[in-house]
């Protein structure tokens, strides 16, 4: 009995600024404001809010710790006259999935432990979708099994990465 209290206690002051889920990474979920994120993140370095062009205008903010490592990059869109938390591209490799998946993992854990869809091919990278997390994996040829580098096939498959491969990037979107 004292034993399970002891794990019901250390669950319960777990402290989860450095886990992920689907909507949620560490003091982060969607539809956060700027000034939301902001306040949120009171003991990180944020930087200023930078607009970056491309399909789709956006606006990001990267977030480093104490000693100015970077760890995320926030990127925000406009919604009702006001900038919301719209994705989170993880940097930092300390943050790990409520399942305990980072992104230097390999491919080969990322698919024991989440729910892998599909793939896509974009000029330079290939994409994996994670559903339960609503993240993508972005990986490049090097990555990929050697049959299946520089292919551009209409039916992308998530099996051709290598088992040993490790994301290049890793991001997050949140629902609206």
């Amino acid at each position: 009995m004292l034993s399970l209290s002891i794990l019901f206690l250390a669950s319960c002051t777990k402290d989860d600024s450095m886990t992920f889920e689907k909507n949620r990474v560490g003091k982060l979920h969607g539809r956060m404001t700027v000034e939301q994120v902001r306040h949120a993140l009171q003991d990180k370095k944020l930087s200023e809010l930078k607009k970056v062009s491309g399909i789709v205008n956006q606006n990001q903010m990267e977030v480093s710790d104490e000693e100015g490592k970077q760890e995320l990059i926030l990127i925000f869109q406009p919604e009702n006259d006001t900038l919301k938390l719209y994705a989170v591209e993880i940097i930092s490799p300390e943050f790990k999935s409520t399942l305990g998946v980072s992104k230097t993992d390999t491919f080969e854990k990322w698919k024991q432990h989440h729910k892998i869809r599909k793939a896509e091919r974009t000029l330079r990278h290939f994409v994996v979708f994670v559903d339960d997390l609503n993240a993508t994996l972005e990986f490049t040829d090097e990555d990929l099994v050697s049959q299946a580098q520089n292919r551009t096939l209409i039916n992308p498959d998530p099996d051709w990465v290598k088992k040993d491969a490790r994301t290049k990037r890793l991001i997050l979107f949140f629902s609206r």
